[in-house]
């Protein structure tokens, strides 16, 4: 029975790598027996963006990181870190599960201390020396407004009329007014700043939220990758599947060729059968008949031969008669001369060899039966071969439904598991164990409205230090407005109007508020520059491209004895996995198995991807089976007996029976001579002589002699007609073997070569060599489909599959949203409210010299200028509070 099974197994092994939904995409197509793979569909547009917004800040924001970085350079101390980590034993409890971990050694206090007060020293040095500004503003501030209270601040009251006044009036108003503008933009800064800083808190929930969105989107982009990577092997097994139905298909076409080749070899073999039987009896009908021919020849022989003695004899007595009747007509005696036999039926050869030949070539085997026994073999080989093919098609097909059942099993578990895990269910609670994205959401709406509870008491704290510096900006502006409309070009100071003397009050209020706040702000101004110092370093260092807080503390295998993910993720803390390579690796968006090195992991070992081929069996010891199944034998069709029996009939020398011999015996007279006109001739030399002398003796004997002649001549006559049946039945039988025997020979000597043929045909190219270079053709390119797939596979996962781009873009997201913006803010914010204190200091200034030409001044006589009685001015020189103003004392 053929086994075809085992060549088209050879198919099979290839598809359990196969995968049978392509979702209606086209993953993979085929071009000339080569696959091409389709690349990956494009990724989901992003939830999130690494992008940072500074909302038009970022020049601002960066000259307070600038000014911190200048105060406190270098890094953070790091070395302490690793002290105070050490003492405490996180190291140890990390990585304890498997020995892992630093040995915890003691701290000393006072030695850290002391190396982290070096560490903030200059942060320290900064924060006191804001510290005695603010000192000096209060101070300042006090003794303005104790000597305002007893009317000697702001200046003298006396002013001598000069012609440039009013210039120096234009001038100090728009410089005071520009730096009040700045101001005011510095508390806009403050304001904006500390919008930030409360956006930023507040919207940690939905940053959470839209980095779970990012990291859900992320993990369904990776599933679609992968899941698309089966479609594209999905692709490659129906493929398969198509290659195996073709190559059924083409052995199915081979065994038709096949019977277009046996059929009518068949049909020949048939016919051949009546061709033998007619040659056999014409050999034995002429072989007979030949006997028969020289028998009743060598008759008509002896009979010719007693007619010429008749006709001598009378011939002789005739001319003794004619003495007796001179007249009678001898002359009229036929002529002995002719008188012989034609056909020499000796001569006829012999096919009694011939005849021998082919009967013991054909006789007992039963030619018929024969070729219905070998139909009957063949077709039952064919059909075999047949189910052979059917079922192992359907084997193949069976296992690959078998193994893709599998699969789809597995891949539905693994995505229920992860939309388990990613539901973002409204129902759900902050209850119990977290186990998806549903729970973690509630438990951010649930936590952090506590934090946005309480944020907006701390905005409305930074509003109201913001607006601080405006009260002195709208007693600035109010003093400006008032001064300068109220004020004459030609109005000698002490006439000079309410509204101006009203804008010079309202900018020495303003001076004494403006000691008050600069004092609220230099003081708030060093706090949170005290507290946003290490904040801001550490998220500088937690920043990209450096990372250097990672690289010198979570990533620094030193102080953990191990890495901490390559105890986590590659259950090996001897692999190192820093965090820091991973975030650069998915800047660049690598592929997840290369950034985190997943090769290094036991169960996602490569290998068994890697070694697909060789899982492929040894094709020749298949087609070895192969060979002995599909090999036909002699007997596969044509049996031996038949073929004996033809090339024994073929040799029997039947078509080099001379026929031309037997046309020549069959063509020629059986005698030489005209048996009815010598009859004839006989009859009237009778008459004539009983005529002529009837009566004499010598003519009596005479005519006995003719009636003897003639006698022998009928008998002559019969003879050549029994004579001339047999050789009209040799000549039938010459015609046939004529007609047949060379036919029939070069018919067994077809159908011989042609058995061989067939037989070498069906066992070699035309046969197994044609299924086995089919199947090696089919086994190539299935080969090669499962090696460019493999290939496409490996390259797939360790350079394409779950680009970790994702993770950085979360990274990043959550470093500006969480880390960079708050703290943004917060230095943003104290360095405006820096930048209004120091602003407050010209702003006095100005007020000051502004309110001069502003206010009303006493009238004054410039005769008496030496005798003016001064008010208690002097008393801070220790006077009495009696004396007089110089010249320079009324510079103004």
């Amino acid at each position: 029975m053929l086994r075809l099974s085992a060549a088209a197994s050879l198919l099979a092994v290839v598809l359990p790598l196969c995968f049978t939904s392509s979702h209606g995409q086209q993953c993979a197509r085929f071009e000339n027996g080569e696959v091409i793979f389709e690349p990956f569909p494009d990724s989901s547009t992003p939830v999130i963006s690494e992008e940072y917004n500074s909302n038009g800040l970022g020049a601002w924001y960066g000259m307070a990181s600038g000014f911190i970085n200048t105060v406190r350079t270098g890094n953070l101390p790091y070395d302490q870190v690793k002290e105070v980590l050490n003492a405490t034993g996180i190291t140890e409890s990390l990585l304890a599960s498997d020995g892992g971990g630093s040995e915890s050694e003691g701290i000393d206090p006072v030695g850290l201390l002391q190396e982290l007060s070096f560490w903030f020293a200059s942060i320290i040095a900064v924060t006191i020396i804001g510290g005695i500004l603010a000192t000096v503003f209060l101070i300042t501030g006090c003794c303005f407004w104790c000597c305002r209270c007893c009317g000697n601040c702001g200046g003298s009251r006396l002013q001598e009329d000069k012609g440039y006044h009013p210039a120096l009036m234009v001038v100090f108003s728009v410089i005071l007014a520009l730096f009040t503008c700045v101001l005011l933009g510095g508390v806009v800064l403050a304001y904006f700043s500390n919008q930030q800083f409360y956006d930023s808190v507040t919207n940690v929930g939905n940053v959470l939220n839209s980095t779970l969105d990012e990291a859900v989107q992320y993990v369904d982009d990776t599933l679609g990758e992968a899941d698309f990577i089966l479609c594209q092997y999905n692709g490659i097994s129906d493929q398969v599947l198509i290659e195996a139905d073709d190559f059924a298909d083409s052995l199915r076409g081979q065994v038709d060729f096949f019977k277009e080749m046996v059929y009518p070899l068949l049909d020949e073999a048939v016919s051949i059968d009546d061709d033998l039987t007619t040659v056999e009896r014409a050999l034995s009908n002429v072989s007979d008949v030949t006997a028969v021919l020289q028998t009743q020849g060598e008759t008509l022989r002896t009979m010719v031969m007693g007619l010429h003695t008749a006709l001598t004899d009378l011939s002789t007595d005739c001319t003794i008669a004619l003495g007796v009747a001179p007249t009678l007509p001898c002359n009229q005696i036929p002529d002995t001369s002719t008188i012989d036999t034609g056909a020499n039926f000796d001569e006829l050869p012999d096919v009694d060899t011939e005849l021998q030949e082919v009967k013991d070539a054909i006789d007992g085997v039963d030619i018929l039966g024969a070729v219905q026994d070998g139909n009957g073999t063949f077709n039952e080989q064919l059909q075999d071969i047949d189910d052979d093919i059917t079922e192992s098609l359907n084997s193949l097909k069976s296992e690959v439904d078998s193994f893709n059942t599998q699969v789809n099993d597995a891949i539905t578990d693994v995505e229920t598991s992860i939309d388990k895990v990613a539901v973002a269910n409204e129902g759900a609670t902050c209850d119990g164990q977290i186990e998806n994205v549903g729970q973690i959401r509630a438990c951010i709406t649930d936590y952090w409205q506590y934090v946005e509870e309480y944020d907006i008491y701390v905005f409305a704290f930074g509003v109201v230090f913001s607006c601080l510096a405006l009260i002195v900006i709208i007693l600035v502006a109010v003093g400006i407005i008032l001064g300068v409309t109220g004020f004459r070009k030609y109005t000698p100071p002490h006439e000079r109007s309410s509204i101006s003397n009203c804008g010079g009050i309202f900018l020495l209020v303003a001076v004494g508020f403006a000691f008050l706040v600069g004092f609220l702000l230099l003081i708030l101004s060093c706090i949170l520059f005290f507290l946003s110092t290490p904040l801001l370093k550490i998220c500088q260092s937690l920043a990209g491209p450096e990372y250097e807080l990672f690289v010198e503390i979570v990533d620094n295998s030193a102080v953990w004895g191990g890495s901490i993910l390559g105890q986590y993720i590659l259950q090996d803390p001897n692999i190192p996995l820093p965090i820091s390579g991973i975030l650069r690796d998915c800047s660049n968006d690598t592929a997840l198995y290369e950034a985190f090195k997943l090769d290094n992991r036991p169960d996602f070992d490569l290998s068994d991807v890697a070694n697909i081929t060789q899982a492929i069996p040894d094709l020749q010891s298949i087609f070895d089976e192969v060979n002995i199944a599909v090999n036909f034998s002699d007997d596969s069709f044509v049996t031996g007996d038949i073929r004996n029996s033809l090339d024994d009939f073929k040799n029997s020398g039947v078509n080099t029976v001379n026929i031309s011999a037997f046309d020549q015996q069959i063509e020629a007279q059986l005698v030489t001579f005209d048996i009815s006109s010598t009859r004839e001739q006989l009859v009237t030399l009778r008459g004539t002589i009983i005529t002529e002398c009837g009566g004499v003796p010598q003519c009596i004997s005479l005519i006995n002699d003719i009636n003897n002649a003639i006698s022998q001549l009928d008998a002559i006559s019969n003879q050549t007609v029994m004579l001339q049946t047999q050789v009209d039945l040799v000549d039938q039988g010459v015609q046939v073997l004529s007609d047949k025997a060379n036919a029939t020979v070069a018919s067994a000597e077809e159908i011989l070569d042609r058995t061989d043929m067939i037989l070498s045909d069906l066992n070699g190219a035309e046969g197994f060599e044609f299924f086995e270079e089919s199947a090696t053709e089919t086994y190539d390119r299935v080969v090669g489909y499962v090696d460019t797939f493999e290939n496409h596979l490996l390259t797939s996962i360790r350079t394409e599959l779950g680009g970790c781009e994702p993770v950085y873009r979360i990274y990043t997201y959550l470093h500006n949203q969480l880390c960079r913006a708050p703290v943004d803010g917060l230095v943003g914010f104290w360095w405006s409210l820096g930048f209004c204190a120091l602003l407050l200091v010209p702003t006095i200034v100005f007020s000051v010299i502004a309110a001069h030409f502003y206010l009303r001044m006493k009238d004054y006589d410039p005769t008496d200028m030496d005798n003016i009685e001064m008010p208690p001015s002097n008393l801070r020189e220790g006077g009495t509070g009696t004396g007089t103003y110089t010249k320079m004392d009324l510079a103004y």
